[in-house]
């Protein structure tokens, strides 16, 4: 399963919105969250889910600001479904642009001019 749902708003910090900040969280995170518990009883053991992330949770860019947030929270939500779905089998990785997972590690290599 590859969960690569997402949207560009650019507004900075100051002007984001209510409207604007729930569509991104529905979007980024609520969706794939319970689009990928939804799913898991399709998911065989051995399995593997991948949720897409940015570049954005290691470098800023003024009017990421809550886009980056979502992108950060899912990487949390990474870790925690890998912990809860292994007894399973089932691999969860996060892939970034720039970023590679080895194991559970990241290993840097994204920034580019930000190096």
């Amino acid at each position: 399963m590859i969960n690569n749902a997402g949207i560009d708003l650019n507004a900075s910090f100051v002007d984001t919105t209510v409207a604007q900040f729930d569509l991104r969280m529905n979007i980024h995170l609520k969706g794939p969250f319970f689009l990928t518990q939804n799913l898991l009883p399709l998911i065989a053991d051995g399995g593997r889910i991948r949720n897409v992330s940015s570049g954005l949770t290691r470098f800023s860019l003024p009017g990421y600001d809550a886009y980056a947030a979502m992108e950060g929270a899912m990487e949390v939500l990474t870790r925690y479904q890998a912990k809860e779905l292994g007894a399973r089998g089932i691999s969860v990785n996060t892939l970034a642009p720039g970023s590679q997972w080895i194991n559970g590690q990241r290993v840097e290599a994204s920034g580019g001019v930000f190096l």
